[in-house]
């Protein structure tokens, strides 16, 4: 099967109150982290959402296929528009960039049990997390999202399609939301 995947790269940051995916953690920009560990090779395309500039050209030259956002960074048009870019793959699984710690072993379990047709969720301390990886079936409600949920409507709706597997280490899905976020993640990267 062929999986794509979604960097989902254009919120507005409104609790750091600027462009986290811009701050300087250890001299390179927390995008540039994620990019770093993101197992390109696993998908047969990998798209970034974005809004700023800037982090559009980082993604750019990471060799990702870039989709500018224009809606102010609204999470339902990311997912549309990242939706609509990948919709002839058999798979679609969505990252969120603010988390610089996903383990290239999660992912590449979340991919081995998925069968075409489930929804797989990663589950931590009870918790869903990201990333999350969709099947065809749901693609047009992905995109026509309305509100600013994300796919956790499209989950709600088809619960009977989820498969939750479980993690241990919580740190790796940890979002840099807040300047604590940011000085935890200078002690770890």
């Amino acid at each position: 099967m062929k999986i794509s995947a979604v960097i989902m790269a254009a919120g507005n940051s409104l609790r750091m109150g600027e462009n986290k995916l811009l701050l300087n953690i250890n001299g390179r920009e927390l995008i540039r982290h994620f990019l770093n560990n993101f197992p390109s090779e696993l998908f047969a395309q990998t798209v970034a959402v974005f809004a700023h500039e800037k982090v559009g050209q980082i993604a750019e030259v990471y060799g990702l296929t870039t989709i500018r956002n224009t809606s102010g960074g609204k999470k339902n048009t990311t997912i549309k528009l990242g939706t609509e870019a990948c919709r002839s793959y058999d798979g679609l699984m969505f990252f969120t960039a603010d988390q610089p710690f996903t383990e290239r072993s999660t992912v590449n379990k979340l991919i081995s049990v998925y069968d075409g047709k489930s929804i797989i969720i990663p589950i931590c301390n009870g918790k869903r997390r990201n990333p999350v990886l969709f099947p065809p079936c749901t693609y047009d409600e992905l995109a026509t999202l309305k509100g600013d949920r994300g796919g956790r409507d499209v989950i709600d709706k088809n619960c009977y399609l989820c498969k939750e597997i479980c993690f241990d280490n919580e740190s790796q899905f940890m979002d840099i939301d807040t300047p604590e976020d940011v000085k935890y993640a200078k002690n770890i990267l």
